[in-house]
């Protein structure tokens, strides 16, 4: 399959084209899991508090440029909701714990490069979350004499959710009710787990959050408590005691959550929107109104510069060409000049006439 972009087309991969690879990876985690042993060997890097993450990207392809031969790269693109896959709507592949990437035939300047952004813009902010809502409320409406289950009204909870907290998708899955405090003055979550997936196994609660930061409480906003009160109520016991349970009493599944989305979404014209997307916006909002510490707490990062790099919303900055449009300035003070000349000229004229 073949997907364009800047001006071009580009391979995708597709499953036959990753035998080599695919399927080998032994359940488990440690380090690797994520390496298959058909590599001979492996490295792990680490960037550095006094080192920018466009630096230490940079770094990193110099010293794989130099060590690889003049090829094709495959780009893979982790599927995580975020909207960095750069592909929406190519064709997936399974790798390592059936993970699902996009793969993509290019070089080094794509990996530096192929990176896209994704927030709710603030100028429009409330008419594009009308939109998200509204995609959701209609996707759960029931449709007469459609086949197949009905539904839940777990998706726009979900969103809900994922908005008053900036939470990972997984991590949103993963919350018990015993993880909320709704009785108190200011309502708070405890974030303290994740769900992984593990081959044979399938999705399980792991006991601790992608790092010590996060590991936190946060404060639920008004809307948040009002939805998980309304929840609650209705809910039926399950063995985990999960806030989103499947209909078995299951955790559920963040690749259904997804699938979900990208369903809701499809004629809402919100292809640019995914779960990664609202935790980009949180962390926006949150800087704009305070600050990146406060952004970087909310989302669970143990560094601001995650948090600023990859997640607060920037305007691109433009060039400095303030001294080529100097001379529009210029140009348009001796025009009036001229202009004043001129009139002074012919008024004089004028004058004399009379």
């Amino acid at each position: 399959m073949q997907v364009n972009k800047d001006g071009r087309d580009w391979r995708v991969a597709a499953a036959a084209d990753l035998g080599w690879i695919a399927g080998h990876t032994p359940a488990g985690v440690s380090i690797t899991t994520a390496i298959p042993p058909v590599f001979d060997a492996y490295a792990t890097t680490y960037q550095a508090d006094d080192v920018t993450a466009a630096t230490y990207e940079q770094a990193l392809i110099e010293v794989l440029t130099t060590h690889t031969p003049d090829q094709p790269w495959w780009l893979a693109y982790l599927d995580t909701g975020a909207h960095d896959v750069v592909f929406p709507h190519a064709p997936r592949v399974c790798l390592y714990w059936n993970w699902p990437y996009v793969l993509v035939q290019a070089g080094p300047e794509q990996a530096l490069t192929w990176r896209a952004g994704g927030h709710i813009r603030h100028a429009h902010g409330a008419e594009q979350l009308q939109a998200v809502r509204t995609a959701t409320r209609e996707w759960q409406r029931p449709i007469p004499g459609k086949p197949g289950p009905r539904h839940s009204g777990d998706l726009a909870d979900v969103v809900n959710l994922m908005l008053a907290t900036g939470a990972r998708i997984g991590e949103i899955l993963a919350l018990r009710w015993e993880d909320l405090d709704l009785a108190a003055e200011r309502p708070t979550l405890t974030i303290c787990g994740t769900l992984v997936f593990i081959k044979s196994q399938g999705f399980f609660r792991q006991p601790w959050t992608k790092s010590d930061a996060g590991y936190r409480r946060v404060v639920l906003p008004r809307f948040a408590v009002g939805m998980l009160m309304a929840r609650k109520i209705p809910a039926a016991d399950n063995p985990h005691d999960a806030i989103f349970a499947s209909r078995r009493g299951t955790w559920l599944s963040p690749n259904n959550v997804r699938r979900q989305w990208r369903q809701a979404r499809a004629e809402a014209d919100l292809d640019w929107v995914t779960p990664h997307t609202f935790r980009k916006t949180v962390a926006t909002l949150i800087k704009e109104e305070t600050d990146t510490k406060s952004a970087a707490a909310q989302l669970g990062h143990s560094s601001e510069e995650v948090t600023d790099t990859y997640y607060i919303a920037k305007p691109v900055q433009a060039p400095d060409v303030s001294g080529i449009l100097e001379r529009l300035g210029s140009t348009r003070a001796t025009k009036n000049h001229r202009q004043e000349t001129t009139m002074h000229t012919d008024d004089e004229l004028g004058c004399r006439t009379a």
